[in-house]
């Protein structure tokens, strides 16, 4: 037993530092915690953002194409027009037909504008190219006029009347005003396509620097990890560590498709829109992985609240063991004192004895007997100590081996918890 209370004891104090381990490594799972959950409201906030623009961009958009749409076909009309006069003023059959391409043009347009609900920044891109097919349709419809405008003033004969000037003159002034117009939409949509063209290329720098900065931010957490998994072991943040290696390759992904959308615009639809469920995808992910992180601290803490309370509980049953040893000390000296006055009175006794006589043998006789009634009672008392000791000996071992049993579950727990943990 005297040499069981200083393995306990250091025992104790290697189940203190676990525990101090413990709480390290759970106030760091805390902290990853906060970052996840910081993380996901930033890339919530930047996808309802990027989300609320490219609608707005869109939308501005679908107003311009029903603007040229509807222009396009006020041209058309007019084309008509001028055409049946040319075919009223003139018999010529050599003349160019009306093409019905811009009808077919503006009915794909208008099915290829309402084919998606997804409306991003592929959307804008789609929308610029057909602003730029109907700029070339109305580039064609002016020339179409003007083709018609040849034929008109070919077909007046010398000697036709002043009716048919003044048509041909009317003619002329409607022709006149259309290529104005014309020239004037043109020059807008010019404009605006520049405009657009500066803005797309600004929001494209300003996304591959934002997914530029966070691949760096994530490859530092990477470099900082393995460089704890080469000091330190392995350890519960590799998992961390896997997981934020795959964000780092979906960011890349995500880079990579924002490069080649730069380079071929006409497919950046579906990849938007792919990265646009990605992000979804990967959302309820981080709220998955921010559950179970929620779940493993609560056990974490359920643990370390079970090993403080058994560490308490094996302390104080070490106080207690201390305290009856220290009373089988006291009970070891009594019972000594009470052997060495037990052997002080039977030399006593012998030494009566030797010196008793015939003439005062009545008197010692009586003296012996009281002495006799003395020891007798001694002797009681000493039997009394005697089961007194051995029952608190059999109390002590009972106590100990109680205690050693709990110790060495109190100590399976705790290795179990840590190679959990670990």
């Amino acid at each position: 037993f005297p040499t069981f209370l200083p393995d306990a004891s250091t025992e104790l104090l290697v189940s203190s530092s676990k525990l101090e381990q413990v709480e390290a490594e759970y106030e760091r799972l805390k902290r990853i915690h906060a970052e996840l959950e910081e993380k996901l409201e930033a890339s919530e906030i930047q996808i309802k953002r990027q989300s609320a623009e490219y609608r707005t961009l869109m939308q501005q958009k679908d107003v311009e194409i029903s603007h040229l749409k509807a222009r396009q076909s006020g041209l058309q009309e007019e084309v008509q027009k001028l055409q049946h006069s040319a075919q009223s003023v003139s018999s010529d059959p050599a003349v160019l037909p009306v093409t019905a391409a811009s009808t077919t043009t503006t009915a794909a347009l208008n099915h290829g504008f309402h084919g998606s609900d997804e409306m991003d920044f592929g959307d804008v891109i789609w929308s610029q190219q057909e602003i730029n097919r109907l700029s070339t349709e109305v580039m064609r419809l002016e020339a179409e006029v003007s083709h018609w405008r040849r034929v008109s003033q070919a077909s007046v004969a010398p000697g036709a009347g002043n009716g048919d000037q003044g048509e041909v003159l009317k003619l002329q002034r409607i022709i006149k005003e259309l290529r104005e117009e014309m020239g004037r939409e043109v020059d807008e949509h010019q404009h605006e396509l520049a405009a657009l063209q500066d803005a797309q290329r600004q929001k494209m720098a300003d996304v591959i620097r934002r997914h530029r900065d966070e691949l760096a931010e994530y490859e530092e957490r990477i470099e900082e990890l393995e460089e704890q998994k080469q000091t330190g072991g392995t350890s519960p943040a590799t998992a961390n560590a896997l997981q934020e290696s795959s964000m780092l390759s979906d960011l890349q992904n995500t880079i990579q498709s924002l490069q080649e959308a730069a380079e071929e615009q006409e497919e950046r639809l579906k990849e938007v829109t792919a990265n646009l469920e990605e992000a979804g995808r990967r959302q309820a992910t981080l709220q998955q992985e921010k559950e179970e992180a929620q779940a493993e601290n609560a056990e974490l803490l359920q643990n370390y609240t079970r090993l403080q309370t058994s560490v308490t509980e094996l302390q104080s049953r070490v106080q207690e063991q201390e305290g009856k040893a220290r009373n089988k000390a006291q009970l070891d000296q009594e019972i000594q004192g009470l052997r060495n006055a037990l052997a002080g009175a039977e030399k006593e006794i012998s030494t009566l004895k030797s010196l008793q006589s015939e003439t005062k043998m009545e008197v010692e006789h009586a003296d012996i007997l009281e002495l006799n009634t003395i020891i007798g009672t001694l002797r009681k008392e000493n039997e009394l100590v005697e089961q007194d000791k051995v029952g608190v000996y059999s109390q002590m071992e009972t106590s100990l081996g109680k205690l050693l049993f709990l110790y060495k579950l109190t100590q399976l727990k705790v290795v179990y918890e840590l190679s959990s943990v670990c």
